[in-house]
């Protein structure tokens, strides 16, 4: 009898659900409820505090304490890819290494994998790196396929009614003085465009690129800037762009702006432009964002939409290279834009979206040196070095041990003193949904990333798959509950052993670091199988049944609603 009760809580409770028996106050419901995910790496609460975006009516604010790898990539391809491991470290947007070894990222992603978590059309991906659009519906990912498809930026200097010679597209650019003021000729692909006599840029245009280039053959819509003029000569500034096909799902055709991607500047060229090109490519590239929302909610029957937001992240990367003034224009310039972006899902989307803003962590100042060999932010290889594990121990500092093959990872929980502190998950909710969103003040990474990743599931379950999902998670606890219960014993008796070996110390130093690194390994084991243990109690008590939600804090405004969508 007390085996079946809980599986009785949740049939009963997600019935309700389904049949819409929970009530919501002032909402229109003709509208289907969505959940929008803009994960922002880099933004916090005092960024988003700073133009008042905050209203203590419709918004929540969770602290989310981060675990490691402090990547922010790695953290967002392992939510789009669950089954991604420590063995993959990703450089970049578009590179990984997978046992040290350089592959493209959507090659270290399991794209069927990503269709079966995230539900085929029910997810539409933005921007997100490592999803294939060619395999998964409704994906827009810029970063795919790069090589070959991405004009890079580039400063030309030219005399006025002179000319200089471009190589990546194999024409010569021609700076001539109309009586209508500056304009651009590209001359082996015919084009001619006016700079504005205010903003100094031309209007944006496409190019048929042939083939034989460096680039492929293609559609190309480019822009260009004068970012000064001195005497007869004029810099121009051409900020990049994609050719508007291939990292796109074919529901979308092709993408007829030019895509700004500042994340992709090399470090040195953003050193090197001068001030006005930089924050012009700065403004480019969040209109490149908008456009990519505007693109992407043509597909208006998704129940998830996930977006990655770089810019903050890249704000960061240039305080030390632009003024105060400078950087703080640039800091209004993102959160105006996201907050434009929020907006524009909700126009298109309808009022009754949920918007969370997430970012995982914040990078601050300082952070102890821990003195092994780093394999990611926050996880080190102690494989060669046992007797540093036992030192850190006798630091203070909590750890995880863990085997990835032949190596010895140990993940340092220690954010702060690693010069990381909290994220958060900024939860923007409908009107009429005046419900406290009871997380805590504070919630694990792992358990947030748990709450969105579980939205990804079946969501119009029948009442036979509730029954079977609720014993399949009571089966789970009793015996998660017995593996706790053995690792306990297990991490005693290594107790007993390492005091034993400690009071007869000696020449026992080895040995005494060896039992810590296993004791270490057999702690983080406990540790991990009392979180799923909790966790699956918590999802069993409170109804949280695989994929069915409680109505009850943060997780109601991810999943109410959903029946509303037909």
């Amino acid at each position: 009898m007390s085996r079946a009760y809980p599986v009785l809580v949740v049939l009963v409770i997600a019935l309700s659900l389904l049949a819409g028996g929970a009530p919501v106050e002032s909402q229109n419901l003709s509208q289907a409820m969505r959940l929008i995910v803009v994960y922002a790496p880099g933004a916090d609460l005092g960024l988003l505090n700073a133009t008042g975006a905050l209203n203590a009516n419709s918004t929540v604010v969770e602290l989310v304490r981060p675990q490691p790898p402090y990547d922010y990539l790695y953290h967002l391809l392992k939510l789009v890819d669950p089954s991604l491991g420590l063995a993959t470290v990703v450089v970049n947007e578009t590179a990984a290494l997978v046992d040290d070894k350089p592959v493209d990222l959507a090659s270290a992603v399991n794209q069927s994998y990503v269709n079966e978590v995230w539900g085929g059309n029910f997810t539409v991906f933005i921007g997100v790196p490592g999803v294939d659009p060619n395999s998964t519906a409704m994906s827009i990912n810029p970063y795919f396929n790069i090589t070959g498809n991405y004009i890079p930026p580039q400063l030309f200097t030219v005399d006025v009614n002179g000319s200089v010679y471009w190589s990546a597209l194999n024409t010569s650019i021609v700076l001539t003085n109309t009586s209508s003021g500056l304009a651009l000729n590209l001359t082996n692909y015919d084009v001619v465009q006016q700079f504005d006599n205010k903003t100094l840029e031309t209007p944006s245009f496409a190019v048929s690129v042939p083939s034989g280039l460096n680039v492929s053959q293609g559609m190309y819509y480019l822009k260009f800037k004068i970012v000064s003029i001195s005497g007869s000569k004029a810099t121009l500034f051409f900020p990049g762009t994609l050719k508007s096909s291939g990292w796109l799902n074919s529901f979308y055709g092709s993408f007829t702006e030019p895509a700004v991607l500042l994340e992709l500047y090399p470090r040195d060229l953003l050193r090197s432009l001068p001030l006005d090109a930089l924050v012009w490519a700065y403004n480019q590239s969040c209109k490149f964002y908008s456009a990519l929302v505007v693109k992407a909610t043509w597909y208006t029957s998704g129940g998830v939409y996930l977006m990655y937001y770089p810019l903050f992240q890249r704000l960061g990367t240039l305080k030390g290279l632009v003024d105060e003034n400078t950087y703080n224009t640039l800091l209004n310039t993102t959160v105006t834009n996201v907050l434009s972006i929020v907006n524009d899902f909700r126009t298109f989307l309808g009022v009754n979206s949920t918007v969370v803003v997430y970012s995982p962590f914040t990078v601050v100042a300082g952070g102890a040196s821990i003195g092994l060999p780093v394999v990611q932010p926050g996880v080190y290889d102690a494989t060669s070095s046992p007797e540093t594990i036992s030192s850190l121990v006798a630091q203070g500092y909590s750890l995880d041990v863990v085997r990835s093959g032949t190596r010895v990872l140990v993940e340092v929980r220690d954010y702060s003193r690693l010069g990381y502190s909290e994220g958060l998950a900024l939860v923007l909710r409908p009107a009429g949904f005046n419900q406290t969103l009871a997380l805590g003040g504070v919630v694990d990474q792992g358990v947030f990333e748990t709450l969105l990743l579980s939205y990804s599931r079946l969501y119009y379950p029948s009442a036979s798959a509730l029954v079977s999902t609720g014993f399949q998670m009571q089966g789970y606890i009793d015996n998660l509950t017995k593996t706790v219960d053995s690792l306990r014993t297990q991490v005693a008796s290594l107790n007993e052993t390492v005091n034993v070996l400690l009071v007869n110390a000696g020449n026992c130093n080895a040995s005494v670091a060896n039992l810590t690194v296993k004791l270490n390994e057999y702690e983080s084991r406990v540790g991990q199988a009392e979180n799923m243990l909790n966790q699956a109690r918590l999802y069993v008590t409170m109804g949280l049944a695989a994929v069915v939600v409680l109505n009850v804090g943060l997780y109601v405004v991810l999943r109410r609603g959903l029946k509303y969508a037909g």
